[in-house]
This record gives C-alpha cells, sequence and structure tokens, in this order.
C-alpha cells in the first residue's frame, strides 16, 4: 500500500514538471497583448549637480521588467519637471520592447544676481518680490511669477512707462546661473494736478464718483493708493465720462485725455470735454406686440415724447417689456431698438421692436455638482415649481437666493428644451437646471478687542452655516462630513472679558418640516460685572422660537424663553439690589412683528427696519410681568454719499400678580448709556442709580437716535459721522420723562477691520455732563468711546 501511494505521487510529480513550462510560457504569452511593451531598460543621466543642488536620483512609476504605461510616464515626468530644471525624455519602442533614456538637468544655484536702472525700488524689495538669493536654488517657474508680479508691482507705484527685463546666464555643466534684472523706471505718474474741463460744477461732482482717477493727495494717497496715473484707466473714465453725458442728452459729446509733465516730473491731467448740442426724443413708437395688451407694454418705457435723449432709460425701457412678457412665460422675448436721427434738429425718434416668442411652463428641475447639501435645500431656494407658467424674473430670483445663502462658491440656473415628455408637449416645457459648486461654510476663529465698557477681551467662536444634525447618526460611519448639508445654522460663541463672560449656543432651521417656517433654538449662560464693580449678575437658560416670513420685507414669530437669574455680591451687607429677589426663574412667552425694506444689510443707506415684541412672563417660574418693545430705523440719502440714520425704541416692562416694581431682577431691567446706546455717558448709568456708580436700572426705556455718516475711504471702508443721541431710564410703569432726557452730541470714525468687522470710535459730549445724588454732584459723563459692532 505503502509503495502504491508513493507511484501515485511520483506520477503526480513528474506531470507537473511537464505542465509548467507550459504554464508559465501560456503566462508569458498572455501578459504582452498586441499594442503593448515591456520596459527593458530605464537610463537616467543626471547633468549640473553640486553640492547644494544635489539629491537622490527619484523613484519612477514605471519601472523595468513591467508594462509600458503612457499614463504613469507622463506623471513621471510631470513630478521630475517639479525638481529638475529640465527634463529631456528618450523612449525607444522595437520588438515589443521599449528602451527609456532620460537627461535630467539639475536646477542651478544662484551664483551672482545684478540688478541695475533702479533708483525708486531699492534692490532689497526687488530681491524679495523676486524671491531670489544668492547660493541658492533657482525655481524658473517661480521667478518668471515673480517677474510679473515686480512689473505689477512698479505699475502700481505709478511708474507707467517702466520696462523691466532679466537675462538668464545659466551654466548646465557645472550647474550655477547668474541673474542680471535690467530695470528703465521711467517717470513717476504721480497725478500733481487733475482738471475737468467743459463740464459744470454739479456734472464734475457727479463725474468724480463715476471715474477712477484721482489727484495725488499727501494726506490719503499712502494708504488708498490713489493719485497715480495709469493710461489704461484714464481711457476707461474718459469712456464713462462720455456715457454718463450721453445719458444727460449730449449724445455727441467726446472726452478728450490730455497729459502733461511739470519741472518736478510730475503730471497734470486734462480731461477735456466737448459736449456738442442737447438732444431730446421725438416719436416713440412700439411694434410687434400681440399677445399683451398695448397699454401694459407702453407702460413699461421709461422714455417718452419730448424727454432728454437718454440711452440709459431708452435701453431700460426694453428691458421693462422684456421682464413682463417673462411674467407669462414668453422668457424668449426679444426686443430691437432701431434709433432715426432728424436731419435738421437735435432730435431721435425711437422704435421698439418686439419678437414675441412661444409662451413656456417649467419642466423638471435638475440639480447637480451639490457634494454635500441636500436637494431639499437648494429647492426651498426655488421660486419656480414644475407645471408654472414660466417666469424669467423668478429664475433670475432662485439664482440670487441660491448665491445668497453662502453655501456655493458659484452658482448657474438655466433652462433646456425638457427630456420628459409624457404627452408629446415638450416644444411647451422647459426644464431647469440648476448647477452649483460647493464653498467651505464653516469658521473657526480666535479674537481679541478693546472696548471702553468692556476692557480687554476675548474669545473662540465655531459657526457652520450648512450645518445638518439628523448627520450625527451617521457620525461614526462617515465622519465629519455628514455634518454638512441640511441648510441649517449653527454658532458656538465663548467670550472671556474684564466685565462680561458669556457663552452662547445657537441653531437654525430654515424650512422646519418642509414648511415656511424657521425653527431656532438658543442657549446662553451670562456673567456680568459690568454694572458694578461690588456685584455680578449670572444668568443662563435658553429660548425655543419660530419664525414665519410673510414676504420679503415682513415676517413674525413666537417664541419662548426660560432663565435662572441671580446675583452674587461681594459682601453680603453692601448697598445695592436685593440678592433675594434677584435669585428666581423667567418663564415667558412673546410674539413679534417685524418689518425690513433697507437696501443692504450691512450698510444700508436706503429703507426702515421696524419691529414691536410683546411678552408676557408667569408661565410658571418666580416673576410675572409683561415687556412691550417698539423700535424703529430709517436711513435715508441726504446727499450724493451722505446718509442719515434715525433710530426710535421704546420699552416698558409692567409687573402683576405678587411681582412688585422693587421685585424686577436687575436682568430684566432696560438700562442705557454708553458706546451703543446714547454716547458721551459712562456705561449704563442713565437713570436711578444705588450709588453714584451703580444704576439701578429701570422700568421705561426711550432712545432717540440720530447720525449722519460720510464715506472717506471706500477701500478699505472708513466713514465719518455725527451724531445727537438721547435717552430717559424711568422707574415707573409706561412713563416717559422728556425733560429728564439725557442727551449727547459728538463725532466719530466707523471702519472695517479684519474680516468685515466693523469697529467704532469717537467722542461724545454730554448735555449734561454731572447730576446729584444724595445732595452729592456726580459725573456721568465718559467722553471717548471705542467698540466693535455700533448704535445701527
Amino acid at each position: 500500500m505503502f509503495i502504491m501511494r508513493n507511484k501515485v505521487i511520483l506520477r503526480f510529480t513528474v506531470l507537473a514538471l511537464i505542465q509548467a513550462p507550459i504554464a508559465l510560457t501560456a503566462k508569458a504569452t498572455e501578459t504582452v497583448k498586441e499594442g503593448y511593451t515591456i520596459v527593458e531598460s530605464i537610463t537616467i543621466t543626471t547633468e549640473g549637480e553640486n553640492s547644494i543642488n544635489k539629491h537622490p536620483l527619484p523613484k519612477l512609476k514605471t519601472k523595468s521588467g513591467a508594462l509600458f504605461s503612457q499614463a504613469d510616464f507622463d506623471e513621471d515626468l510631470r513630478n521630475l519637471s517639479k525638481d529638475y530644471d529640465r527634463v529631456e525624455p528618450k523612449v525607444d519602442f522595437s520588438n515589443g520592447k521599449t528602451t527609456i533614456s532620460l537627461l535630467l538637468v539639475a536646477k542651478p544655484c544662484i551664483r551672482k544676481i545684478c540688478i541695475t536702472g533702479n533708483e525708486a525700488v531699492p534692490n532689497h524689495k526687488i530681491l524679495k518680490t523676486l524671491q531670489i538669493y544668492e547660493n541658492s536654488v533657482f525655481d524658473r517657474e517661480k521667478f518668471l511669477k515673480n517677474f510679473d508680479e515686480l512689473r505689477v508691482y512698479y505699475l502700481k507705484r505709478g511708474y507707467f512707462e517702466s520696462n523691466l527685463c532679466y537675462d538668464l546666464d545659466h551654466n548646465e555643466h557645472q550647474g550655477y546661473i547668474d541673474i542680471t534684472v535690467r530695470v528703465q523706471e521711467g517717470s513717476c505718474g504721480r497725478i500733481k494736478t487733475f482738471k475737468i474741463n467743459g463740464l459744470s460744477k454739479s456734472e464734475k461732482a457727479d463725474v468724480q464718483e463715476i471715474i477712477l482717477t484721482k489727484q495725488h493727495s499727501k494726506t490719503t494717497s499712502w494708504f488708498t493708493g490713489s493719485g497715480l496715473y495709469h493710461p489704461d484707466i484714464v481711457e476707461q473714465d474718459a469712456l464713462a465720462i462720455t456715457n454718463y453725458l450721453h445719458n444727460l442728452g449730449y449724445a455727441d459729446a467726446t472726452v478728450t485725455p490730455r497729459r502733461e509733465v511739470d519741472e518736478c516730473g510730475n503730471i497734470v491731467l486734462y480731461m477735456d470735454v466737448e459736449k456738442g448740442p442737447l438732444y431730446t426724443l421725438g416719436h416713440v413708437h412700439i411694434e410687434g406686440f400681440d399677445v399683451l395688451p398695448r397699454r401694459l407694454v407702453e407702460k413699461q418705457l421709461s422714455a417718452g415724447p419730448n424727454d432728454i435723449y437718454c440711452p440709459e432709460n431708452i435701453w431700460d425701457g426694453a428691458q421693462k417689456i422684456k421682464n413682463t412678457y417673462a411674467k407669462y412665460g414668453y422668457i424668449n422675448t426679444n426686443v430691437d431698438i432701431t434709433f432715426s436721427p432728424h436731419a435738421s434738429r437735435s432730435v431721435y425718434d425711437i422704435t421698439y421692436q418686439v419678437s414675441e416668442g412661444s409662451p413656456y411652463k417649467v419642466g423638471l428641475i435638475k440639480i447637480t455638482g451639490n457634494t454635500h447639501t441636500k436637494h431639499d435645500v437648494i429647492l426651498h431656494e426655488s421660486s419656480l415649481f414644475p407645471g408654472d407658467t414660466f417666469n424669467k424674473l423668478k429664475l433670475e430670483d432662485t439664482e440670487q437666493r441660491l448665491r445668497n445663502t453662502g453655501y456655493f462658491q458659484s452658482v448657474s440656473v438655466y433652462t433646456a428644451r425638457s427630456q420628459l415628455d409624457p404627452l408629446d408637449n415638450a416644444e411647451e416645457y422647459r426644464d431647469i437646471f440648476v448647477e452649483v459648486k460647493e464653498t467651505t461654510t464653516g469658521n473657526l476663529g480666535l479674537f481679541l478687542g478693546f472696548s471702553s465698557l468692556d476692557n480687554l477681551f476675548g474669545g473662540i467662536e465655531l459657526s457652520e452655516s450648512n450645518f445638518d444634525l439628523l448627520g450625527f447618526r451617521h457620525l461614526f460611519s462617515k465622519g465629519f462630513k455628514c455634518l454638512r448639508g441640511g441648510g441649517e445654522y449653527l454658532f458656538l460663541k465663548a467670550n472671556f472679558g474684564d466685565k462680561v463672560t458669556d457663552y452662547t449656543l445657537k441653531w437654525t432651521k430654515p424650512h422646519f418640516l418642509n414648511t415656511p417656517w424657521i425653527l431656532g433654538v438658543e442657549l446662553d449662560k451670562s456673567i456680568n460685572r459690568a454694572l458694578s464693580k461690588d456685584y455680578s449678575v449670572e444668568t443662563y437658560g435658553g429660548n425655543v422660537s419660530t419664525t414665519y416670513i410673510l414676504n420679503q420685507q415682513l415676517k413674525y414669530g413666537i417664541y419662548y424663553r426660560g432663565t435662572q437669574t441671580s446675583l452674587h455680591k461681594k459682601k453680603k451687607d453692601q448697598e445695592g439690589p436685593d440678592i433675594a429677589a434677584n435669585k428666581g426663574f423667567v418663564s415667558a412667552a412673546g410674539v413679534n412683528l417685524n418689518f425690513d425694506s433697507i437696501n443692504n444689510p450691512r450698510n444700508p443707506t436706503t429703507g426702515v427696519r421696524s419691529g414691536i415684541n410683546f411678552e408676557v412672563s408667569g408661565l410658571g417660574g418666580t416673576y410675572h410681568f409683561t415687556k412691550l418693545s417698539v423700535n424703529s430705523s430709517i436711513y435715508r440719502k441726504l446727499t450724493r454719499k451722505g446718509v442719515l440714520k434715525i433710530k426710535g425704541e421704546a420699552q416698558f416692562l409692567k409687573p402683576f400678580g405678587n411681582t412688585t416694581i422693587e421685585g424686577i431682577p436687575i436682568s430684566e431691567r432696560f438700562f442705557l448709556g454708553g458706546e451703543t446706546t446714547v454716547r458721551g455717558y459712562k456705561p449704563f448709568i442713565i437713570g436711578p442709580k444705588f450709588s453714584p456708580t451703580e444704576p439701578q436700572g429701570g422700568l421705561s426705556s426711550l432712545l432717540l437716535t440720530e447720525e449722519f455718516q460720510y464715506p472717506l475711504i471706500n477701500q478699505p471702508s472708513v466713514s465719518a459721522f455725527v451724531f445727537l443721541d438721547a435717552g430717559f431710564i424711568g422707574l415707573k410703569e409706561y412713563t416717559i420723562r422728556l425733560k429728564d432726557l439725557c442727551s449727547s452730541a459728538g463725532f466719530g470714525l466707523r471702519f472695517d477691520v479684519m474680516n468685515n468687522v466693523p469697529v467704532m470710535l469717537g467722542f461724545g459730549w454730554p448735555f449734561r455732563p454731572t447730576e446729584m445724588f444724595d445732595g452729592e454732584k456726580i459725573d456721568v459723563s465718559q467722553r471717548f468711546f471705542f467698540a466693535l459692532g455700533g448704535v445701527f
């Protein structure tokens, strides 16, 4: 039995040895398929290496004995070009084999740098811009890029005639390079005098607002960079002045720039204007419309017979006609304008030719590019829905609303012929394509600041404007990326100050449960030592709110808030608020109505922002009171740049039940005074007091503010303002005593720093800098103020 088993094994072994060469041959035959070659050898030769630029031979993805891959070889060449100054590949294909030879010329060492012709810009500035230094490795691509930046730098300095060139003496064998930079600076383009001839005083003022060329100023040009001559910008400004005059009716106006140089080398720039005759409009006709009534179409015109010739108004009428047709589904309507001048008079006849096209309805809505943001978040911003009559204005509104979310780097909303055609009516439908490109929506920042209220303060904040709370379910399987894309807002902040320390968490969910309602939740804790150095007010709690948007300007909401409040004194026997009255729980619910028609949320110049809020505290809890707040801010442009801002706010608190006036906690009372309310007074000092330095707060409050702001510099944003503030705080319910108003006046500056953080500083002079307290005269003024943010 043993012998038989050995025989079987022997026969199997012999069979395996016989079959092995056949298998190997078959495998080799399968590897080298038709059109493929094997890399036989790779020869690498380096040149120009020395002790400074020498480095080990590179590792290639293309290897000897493996199949040749053009994609891998291209990637190897790209990587080599990053490490070497020049790469020369040679590839030979023959008999199913590939032979590769690579000549690698090392990046040279900079032996010498010579700069000639420069006078205004020192050598060290040029070297810093070019980022080249002797005995360092020369990077050709980086040098060319930086050389272009040096050219731009000279142009920004006003050297519009500057000419820069370079020579590179590269010794490839020894591995060094000599660099020569030649500069011809030319004259400096500082505009000493800038005059516009041929315009009235008011027209010159208008023109100064629309042109970029300015006269050089010793006080501001160093900061703004203006006052330098740039030929391209001057030509652009001449065209802008021409368009301005055309819109005033001077259709034949011409503007000719003229440049002179004074004895000091400064530029004297003139804009010579020839207005020509003033043109008016003769007949204004509209042709080609059948669908819409004549009265509706003619109502869209911005210019009529005998009006001043204004191309802007004429073309504006054409756009309004197109927009009117777009509301009824005619998205392809076209309006051409024919201008017919009179031979003997300065008159133009205008003819609008309307091509109506066909009406369309909305087909499918297709979304692409949203790698994180959910489809329903994008659809919530759409003003159009499948089956609606197509409205081009709503299409543009959808794109703008998506841009305003801040979720996307780019947004494109367009139409195409419908692909879904169940009723064979494709010509009547247009699909909407929404293409987006995601951007970062999270922000983590540290901040440090100073104010006249809190002295030194700092903290940390975290925000995510495209948060997804339900993503926590997949946190361990998908990572933190699952917390994005829900269209929610999350904000966490910890602020540590000398007088105020607070912690905040906010979460907001728009379109809650696919409804127009906005759900908000907020948790906060605060330790306030700003009212007195002898005690601190501590609060913690939260609120839940829902807001319904009625239209673009009007919204209302309801909310519930719960706050635990307490007061801690350094010494229990000190005068001031009662500790027992200030320890309890506030349980309140309220409603609010808000109106907002301002044109810009950050820097409004026109519009109204108003609100009314009423709440009742007593849904359980310790305290029983009602609170009413009414506020309104009005913005109006008084001059071309200047903005008048008027603000009024009245607040009233009324206790009921077993809660008395003395029983209202400090944390719920009203306070005025300081940089964010009545400037020129100490923080919170207005109204009744426990001591000369400790405000008592009130149950009735009135704040009135009037401010005129005028921008000084656009980039960066710097504005000056003058103001008049007034405020009242009283302990009587629903009582305002105008004769006890504390008023102040002053001026200041408002500017942006870092990432659009508004800063305000200035001086205020109170009309009542002192007052009597227990027969003693006390000072309540604080003339200098400095703060982040502001009154408006």
